[in-house]
C-alpha cells in the first residue's frame, strides 16, 4: 500500500482504521464512476433522441 507521499508501506504498518477508510473510499469511487457512466449514457440517449 502507498502512503500520502507515494512511498510503499507494509500492510502490517498501516492502522486498521486507515484500512477501513481506504476500503470505504475505493467503494465510493467505484459507485461514483458507475453513476458517471450511467449519466453519460443517459445524456447521449437524450441527445440522440433530440436529433
Amino acid at each position: 500500500m502507498k502512503d500520502v507521499k507515494g512511498n510503499l508501506v507494509a500492510l502490517t504498518n498501516v492502522k486498521q482504521s486507515d484500512l477501513i477508510k481506504d476500503e470505504y473510499v475505493k467503494k465510493a469511487i467505484k459507485l461514483a464512476e458507475k453513476q458517471q457512466k450511467q449519466l453519460a449514457d443517459f445524456k447521449q440517449q437524450k441527445m440522440d433522441e433530440a436529433d
